[in-house]
């Protein structure tokens, strides 16, 4: 009797294989059908700079493409300095020091100068087509040679200030 069972058994097995992979392909149909159905993802828009960036997809590549060129022209700007300042001490103006706000540019600047992360200097705003000859510390340094960055920091028309990341290493030096 045990042997006309047997086949059975390994119908039986057959039966749940076969119900097993129907109910897997159906399972994975499902799947497809959700994810080939679903809503596309809300368009995401960030916000905090001057203007907004919208996700880029095919559909407006080429507008998105015309707008960063027209923010990166206006947002781009030429300037003449030096790039060792010479100072006879912490307190005087530097003898060499130069910084000048090109006339092609679209917008006013002021700058801070920082050494080891800390501010030694800030501008006033330095408007378009001029040129700041008279750059004094703000804090009295000890006589030596120092590595500083100088940070730009435009202000549009309406005196907001962009986004600007905009840096220059230069070598401070103050004699006595």
């Amino acid at each position: 009797m045990q042997k006309a069972d047997a086949p059975k058994q390994g119908l039986q097995t057959k039966h749940i294989i076969l119900i097993l992979g129907i109910v897997v392909v159906i399972a994975a149909a499902a799947v497809a059908v959700i994810l080939l159905t679903r809503d596309k993802p809300p368009e995401v828009v960030v916000s905090g700079n001057s203007y907004d960036i919208p996700i880029i997809d095919a559909n407006n590549v080429e507008e998105i493409s015309a707008l960063v060129g027209e923010k990166v022209a206006a947002g781009m700007f030429t300037t003449y300095m030096s790039t060792t300042w010479i100072f006879p001490d912490g307190k005087s103006p530097a003898s060499d020091a130069t910084m000048g706000n090109d006339p092609s540019n679209n917008y006013p600047f002021w700058f801070t100068l920082t050494v080891n992360g800390e501010e030694v200097m800030k501008s006033s705003l330095l408007p378009v087509g001029q040129i700041m000859k008279e750059i004094k510390l703000d804090k009295d340094l000890d006589a030596g040679t120092y590595a500083a960055v100088l940070t730009v920091n435009m202000v549009d028309n309406d005196g907001v200030p962009m986004k600007t990341d905009v840096g220059f290493n230069l070598t401070l030096i103050v004699e006595n």
